[in-house]
């Protein structure tokens, strides 16, 4: 950790905290402070973008640890959870679904989108990397409020297309607004949204949140 600290570039307190292996609760109070400083989680979840950035960064650059990044990603998606679950939410509100393309490694992003969601007041559900065909029946089910769909920039493009594909067809006949989140190889398909930054994530759930 300290070599990670000093030759790595990583500085600032929440990504000290996450390279030393510190613990849940005390990353998560670092992100409250971040909430309260900035006056938004918006900022936020810029600020842990910014983090994973200079972990992934630091980690190539000086041949660190690939566990020690992995471990410093459960503890910020530990932390994001413990952050989004003490949000309020309207009971009975919109819920949107929060799914990673099959194979997706990089699913500490997942939280960053689910706090994202919580923070704009819908209810969220994480469920990780999900093959296509259960998510389009989930959608074709109407499921959910809305679905964001993330893959990391590291997927190739003809298996993240495809699945796409298929989710976004079942959408469009559930009538279930989708979004392509992350920097993964996105293409327009149909109705589905594209949102390349996680601040994004309110303002699409704003423009497809149903009159109540």
């Amino acid at each position: 950790a300290a070599r990670q600290r000093g030759e790595n570039g990583v500085h600032g307190p929440l990504a000290e905290r996450l390279v030393a292996g510190e613990s849940v609760l005390r990353v998560q109070a670092d992100l409250l402070a971040d909430r309260a400083r900035s006056g938004s989680w918006r900022a936020v979840v810029d600020e842990c973008v910014s983090v994973l950035g200079a972990l992934s960064r630091a980690q190539r650059t000086n041949g660190g640890f690939h566990l020690a990044t992995r471990i410093a990603h459960a503890t910020l998606s530990d932390a994001l959870a413990r952050c989004a679950d003490e949000l309020p939410v309207v009971p009975g509100g919109p819920a949107a679904l929060v799914a990673a393309v099959e194979h997706e490694d990089f699913t500490v992003a997942l939280s960053i989108v689910r706090l994202a969601i919580r923070a704009a007041g819908w209810r969220a559900w994480c469920v990780g990397a999900v093959p296509s065909a259960e998510l389009a029946a989930f959608a074709a089910a109407q499921g959910a409020d809305a679905i964001l769909l993330f893959a990391s920039i590291a997927r190739s493009r003809a298996g993240v297309v495809e699945e796409v594909s298929i989710v976004e067809a079942a959408c469009a006949q559930g009538a279930v607004p989708l979004a392509l989140v992350g920097g993964g190889p996105f293409v327009p398909v149909g109705t589905a949204r594209i949102v390349r930054s996680f601040g994004e994530i309110p303002d699409f759930l704003e423009s497809v949140a149903r009159p109540s």
